[in-house]
């Protein structure tokens, strides 16, 4: 029997593992983690970590006389990602043994959403699951699991917890080949810093705990990426994305969100610059607002292009020049503000476009009647998990991408506004819900909303997310 290649280049030559996949497999502990930026190889070394225990297991079954046949539970936190990982990488596999020895390790296979199993020639049978909420999924006597991009799932160590209880569990088998592999990008918890699945294996680490082991792989450590694949990606990042995304390394939240892009506002950095008037002939200008009881519109001159005056492929740049802050008035006495102040400026209300949140929708009709929008005011559902994440790492990338670049700019006459909520100050207090957990502030992937300097982050991130989120799909959450 003849074990197919590790994996292959683009042109179709055989690679070996590199040097963190390899660090991966050489782990002795019974859950292992590998940890990795985007295309760092980490399903594949997953995959492979998963045929390699299972024909161990089988040999070991026939050599202890036991009857053959085990269970492994493999799965990802929605069904097109175990359709594009674990199950195409294990697939690959299976084809390249029979290739290469001339026959089949596949006894049958059943492939669509409600059933996705592999049972091998040995009797032993390969469960792809949708591991969202791995507590809820049954599977009993399973001697090995599998969580790939566990991190993307709503409770990254609940599911985890869940699989503990779910695998691990045939007696045929003694503990050193029972255990769970996890495989994942390291993205931010959806529920906060306590779900997340690194840090709890870091913590058992760190007390001494040798069931646990865990290897960082950054994109870069493989070789073979298509040429121009970190550079792509990185493009569309900001500096935390390519810590995260590309090179593994996980980054603590700060309590205020914005403030690795955007300078204390004693301390304005380039994101503020000299404006005088508008240019009508060659850029638009747009409004982004917060309804409610605390109104907050942002008066924004769009340029398409960039500083060296081509049209820009990622968005051109903003520049938030004015704003018109509101207490406890009704919507027409705050969009009226809004107009005197576009005609201050003589900006006709006909030219401008609005961004605005989706909610009241009261709200949103009247800006839409003749009086005053005409029906081009763009108010998308902003749904508050991912899309809300969503919208800020984009603002975070306006303000400032991975390589410095900045595309969403500030006029330092905004700097004179003695509003206490000025957008200026909004900037540099909008922050995460924070939580006290034995004694240590952990913080929250909700932003606080009660603050008075959420309102017009708020209407920034309103006009931001839809407008320019599409040029960072490829980065974008799977799940």
């Amino acid at each position: 029997m003849k074990l197919p290649p590790y994996s292959r280049h683009e042109d179709g030559t055989p690679a070996k593992p590199h040097e963190k996949q390899r660090a991966f497999h050489q782990l002795k502990a019974r859950y292992r983690y590998l940890l990795g930026g985007l295309g760092s190889g980490k399903t594949c070394a997953g995959s492979r970590e998963l045929m390699r225990q299972t024909l161990q297991n089988a040999e070991y079954l026939t050599k202890t006389q036991r009857p053959m046949g085990a269970r492994y539970l493999i799965g990802a936190p929605t069904d097109e990602l175990v359709v594009e990982g674990a199950w195409t990488q294990v697939q690959d596999w299976l084809t390249d043994f029979e290739v290469i020895n001339g026959a089949s390790l596949i006894d049958h296979v059943w492939n669509s959403p409600q059933r996705r199993q592999i049972r091998l020639v040995t009797g032993d049978l390969l469960i792809f699951k949708t591991l969202h909420h791995a507590d809820r999924i049954a599977a009993s006597n399973c001697v090995l699991g599998w969580f790939d991009e566990c991190e993307l799932s709503d409770d990254p160590l609940g599911g985890f917890k869940g699989l503990l209880r779910r695998v691990g569990r045939d007696p045929r088998f003694p503990m050193a080949r029972r255990g769970i592999i996890c495989t994942s990008t390291p993205w931010t918890p959806r529920k906060g810093e306590t779900s997340s699945l690194h840090k709890h294996f870091r913590r058992k680490i760190a007390q001494g705990d040798t069931n646990y082991g865990i290897v960082t792989a950054s994109s870069l450590d493989n070789p073979g990426l298509r040429e121009g694949y970190v550079e792509d990606n990185s493009a569309a990042m900001t500096d935390r994305e390519v810590e995260e995304l590309i090179h593994g390394r996980p980054q603590a939240e700060e309590g205020a969100i914005y403030a690795r892009e955007f300078a204390d506002v004693n301390e304005p950095d380039d994101s503020m610059v000299d404006w005088r008037a508008p240019d009508l002939e060659r850029y638009e200008y747009t409004v982004a607002i917060d309804w409610g009881a605390h109104y907050h519109a942002l008066l924004i001159e769009h340029r398409p292009n960039g500083p060296d005056g081509r049209p820009d492929p990622l968005g051109g740049e903003d520049l938030v020049f004015d704003e018109v802050i509101r207490d406890g008035v009704q919507d027409e006495e705050f969009l009226d503000a809004v107009v005197e102040r576009l005609q201050r400026w003589g900006i006709p209300k006909r030219r401008v476009k609005v961004w605005s949140d989706y909610n009241p929708a009261d709200a949103v009709d009247t800006a839409n009647r003749p009086e005053y929008f005409d029906r081009r005011v763009y108010a998308q559902r902003v749904d508050d998990g991912e899309d809300k994440r969503e919208g800020i790492s984009t603002v975070r990338w306006r303000l400032r991408d991975s390589k410095g670049r900045r595309r969403l700019r500030f006029a330092r006459r905004l700097l004179e506004h003695t509003n206490s909520r000025r957008i200026i100050a909004c900037m540099s207090s909008y922050r995460w819900e924070t939580l006290t957990v034995a004694g240590n502030v952990v913080h929250l992937p909700t932003v606080n909303q009660k603050s008075i300097y959420s309102h017009g982050a708020d209407a920034l991130r309103y006009y931001c997310w839809p407008r320019y989120h599409h040029l960072r799909q490829h980065v974008r959450r799977a799940a």
